[in-house]
């Protein structure tokens, strides 16, 4: 399970397994003259190391790798029963410099369970003597063997191709420990040979050198036996920074919920009963109003508007088509957008059909879009929505991106040991999060018109991605807390921010308003709707465009059904000139809008190695290259 999680991640942070190439190194390229390795250990189970390698380059090279593990297998005994276990390894604070101090171009990242350090710059090679100065801190966490601590550690691993001569070590422990109870072994990997080794101690100091030179793919592994309760085990300072980023993430959560309260949290409308729209307003502009959204539809929907105003008139043809004919309908007032859009209709026929205007409108709905919500958005008065409202729904999504992106960076760096991981992994969490949670604050704004999709189904999509960051989050990290904390805090603050957006007092009315329309289309009664078409018999014409946009012309339709009315004067139907029936009517219709809206949207076509097995389990001698640590490497 853990593989295929793994898997997952690797192909979230896009172009990750591009790095994981199996290194090859090549024998005869170089040896090691001297290997120096400074070893710092403190009580809560932490190596500061500094390896001093020279290297004589025989023939042009970039540079050296350094390969650690960062996974150790190891027996535990339980019940009489011996299993394998694996332990996680961190390394941080890696910096490699020259004798003088001058860092070298290092490449970091994983490979399978391995720490892979490419030093050297491809653009240029060396060749005759290097020195390589490595510095870095290893985490061994807690203890893990019950009875007593040990310091068990591959000093020089056995992963060197080359020979390596002069080796020595200094290991400075905490505090005291028993002489007789420390152990060296050289060789190959399962070497036991102690002989190899001449040590010292001092006070709390281990010194020593290897009496011969190593040949390729031999080390030198240290084992010292310690009392239980050596180690104190003090929190891994890498779970402190997750700690911060939780905490951080609490208290940005609180921001985003404070945004929400005082400038997002909509009033909630006073629904009136309403017969007819409000007074100056097209059915476009109700489309918008309604939903904050102007769809292709609502600006389509000007075509039935401007019928039943007399601007033109529909034929119902052959196949059920609608051909438009331009009435002349005088000095009739029209917004700028309606003129534009109308005389764009009408700009090369007085007689158009839906065909006509294939490919060649798009642009044209794309202007009466804009305009519409700009003569809104760009008068004071008239503004639907708060523009305090707008920045702190932008801040509330923010807020939950970086919940789950900085994590996720952070994770990714300290499991890849790279930067371009984090990078990716920050850009991908900052980009999926956006991405649900504008779905999410789309739909609810859609959910006031077509009520098909609710809130919590609309809010699945971002629910998803944090559950499953809280995963990724708990395989790479190991700590509950980053990995439950932060997708709550980004799931929390990111469902506030979708209804974040707050209607002002005027937008708050025209809702109202609106929503008591639909209302009594929905619900009005046989009897009223009877008396209202007495009154206006093109009653039933007046309010289709507004119907239409409020997605509820099958319900209007319905309510009229067995109330006979006459065709409007706007319509000509060719086919049936005798009869008029709203249910043949509606069905030519709802064909009719579709055709129009899909063909004036259509724009023109534009041209490795496995993991290495310890087999210590708390006892007996050890062996060469069977503690924490070491490794190899190479030559590139």
């Amino acid at each position: 399970m853990k593989t295929l999680v793994c898997f997952s991640f690797m192909l979230m942070v896009i172009g990750i397994p591009l790095l994981n190439r199996s290194p090859v190194y090549a024998d005869g390229f170089y040896t090691i003259s001297s290997y120096k390795v400074l070893m710092n250990v403190t009580e809560a189970n932490e190596i500061h190391v500094t390896e001093t390698i020279d290297v004589d380059f025989k023939s042009d090279r970039h540079g050296i790798y350094r390969y650690i593990p960062l996974v150790y297998l190891y027996e535990n005994t339980k019940e009489g029963h011996k299993e394998q276990k694996k332990k996680k390894i961190s390394f941080s604070d890696i910096k490699v410099t020259n004798e003088k101090g001058r860092e070298w171009t290092v490449q970091k990242y994983r490979q399978d369970n391995y720490l892979i350090l490419k030093i050297g710059d491809p653009e240029y090679t060396l060749i005759g003597p290097q020195k390589y100065v490595l510095r870095y801190t290893c985490r061994l966490g807690q203890d893990i063997w019950a009875e007593k601590d040990y310091l068990y550690y591959n000093i020089i691993g056995t992963g060197w191709d080359a020979s390596i001569s002069n080796a020595s070590f200094e290991i400075n422990m905490p505090k005291e420990f028993d002489e007789s109870q420390v152990r060296f072994t050289v060789g190959k990997k399962g070497s036991e040979d102690d002989s190899a080794v001449e040590y010292k101690t001092s006070g709390n100091a281990i010194t020593g050198t290897v009496n011969r030179t190593l040949d390729g793919n031999e080390g030198l592994t240290v084992l010292v036996t310690l009392p239980e309760g050596y180690y104190i085990n003090k929190p891994n300072p890498e779970h402190n920074s997750y700690y911060l980023i939780a905490l951080a993430s609490v208290l940005l959560a609180a921001i985003g919920l404070f945004l929400y309260f005082r400038f997002g949290k909509d009033k909630k409308p006073v629904i009136t009963v309403e017969f007819y729209p409000p007074e100056g307003m097209n059915s476009a502009q109700v489309g918008y109003v309604i939903d904050g959204i102007v769809d292709n539809k609502d600006v389509v929907s000007l075509i039935i508007y401007w019928a039943d105003k007399g601007y033109l008139k529909i034929i119902n043809g052959a196949n059920n088509e609608f051909s438009l004919k331009k009435l002349d309908f005088g000095d009739a007032p029209m917004t700028v957008y309606e003129s534009m859009m109308f005389d764009q209709l009408f700009s090369e026929s007085e007689l158009v059909t839906s065909q006509d205007l294939r490919y060649r409108f798009h642009g044209t709905i794309e202007k009466v879009k804009h305009n519409i919500k700009a003569s809104y958005e760009l008068t004071k008065d008239k503004r639907i929505y708060s523009k305090s409202s707008n920045i702190s729904q932008v801040f509330g999504f923010v807020i939950a991106a970086l919940c789950t992106a900085v994590p996720l960076a952070k994770a990714a760096y300290s499991y890849f040991y790279g930067e371009f991981s984090m990078i990716a992994a920050f850009g991908i969490g900052i980009i999926l999060t956006i991405a649900t949670l504008l779905l999410f604050g789309h739909v609810i704004k859609k959910e006031n018109v077509t009520g098909k999709m609710p809130v919590l189904l609309a809010y699945l999509p971002f629910l998803v991605y944090t559950v499953l960051t809280g995963c990724f989050l708990f395989f790479f990290t190991e700590n509950p807390i980053v990995s439950t904390v932060c997708p709550a805090m980004a799931a929390i603050s990111g469902f506030f921010a979708g209804f974040g957006r707050k209607r002002t007092d005027y937008g708050t009315e025209l809702l109202g308003k609106l929503l008591g329309l639909k209302n009594f289309i929905r619900l009005a009664e046989k009897d009223r709707i009877k008396q209202l078409v007495e009154e206006t018999p093109d009653y039933f014409f007046h309010i289709l465009p507004y119907a239409y946009v409020l997605g509820v012309t099958d319900v209007w339709c319905k309510k009229f059904e067995f109330i006979a009315i006459q065709p409007p004067s706007w319509y000509q139907d060719d086919n049936n000139p005798n009869v008029f029936m709203t249910v043949l009517f509606m069905s030519t219709f709802h064909h009719n809008m579709d055709s129009y809206n899909h063909n004036m949207s259509i724009a023109p076509s534009s041209a490795g190695s496995s993991d290495s097995f310890g087999g210590f389990g708390g006892g007996g001698g050890g062996f060469s290259g069977g503690g924490f640590g070491g490794g190899g490497g190479g030559s590139w």
